[in-house]
């Protein structure tokens, strides 16, 4: 499976006396760095090994969870269900990033995401909306438990959710 994955997101909680709770998101690649705004960061393997417990010192004060939300094949998939659904098997990025440019222009390079100054406003410019890709990331996963599959899904909606992006009551205005 982690050969196929193409995006990865990892969502740190922090939790100590000077830092009552945080999330800290880092991104694999470009685009995840563009829409969320943090670092890139890779070693997935390694990493989902190294925290699959929480860290903890109770000395220091501090207790992490970790969480690791994928999407396959690429964080373009969540963007894609701005617009619309699909449980289409992709064999390529390429294939991916030509149904999203059927619902609106996109281009996965630097000077396209400085010049669209925020992916989520741009998208919604264009017409898509963040709770339907929440709402389709939802219905993937659900796909992906109930068929099982292990292509075209998204855990991106359960990571909003967590960060309490879809509980906003101001997400489609």
């Amino acid at each position: 499976m982690v050969q196929n994955l193409n995006s990865v997101l990892y969502s740190l909680t922090m939790k100590n006396d000077k830092l009552r709770n945080s999330t800290l998101i880092i991104g694999e690649g470009p685009t995840e760095f563009y829409y969320l705004a943090f670092p890139e960061f890779a070693a997935y393997s390694k990493l989902r090994n190294k925290y699959s417990k929480p860290v903890s010192n109770r000395r220091r004060g501090i207790y992490c969870e970790v969480r690791f939300f994928e999407a396959h094949r690429c964080t373009e998939l969540f963007f894609l269900y701005y617009f619309r659904y699909t449980s289409k098997a992709y064999n390529s990025q390429d294939a991916l990033l030509s149904n999203l440019n059927k619902e609106c222009p996109y281009e996965k390079t630097q000077a396209f995401f400085m010049k669209c100054q925020g992916l989520h406003r741009y998208f919604e410019k264009h017409g898509g909306s963040l709770s339907s890709a929440i709402r389709n990331a939802d219905k993937s996963m659900a796909e992906r438990m109930a068929l099982p599959r292990d292509y075209t899904y998204s855990e991106l909606g359960i990571m909003m959710r967590e960060l309490g992006v879809g509980s906003l009551a101001c997400l489609d205005e």
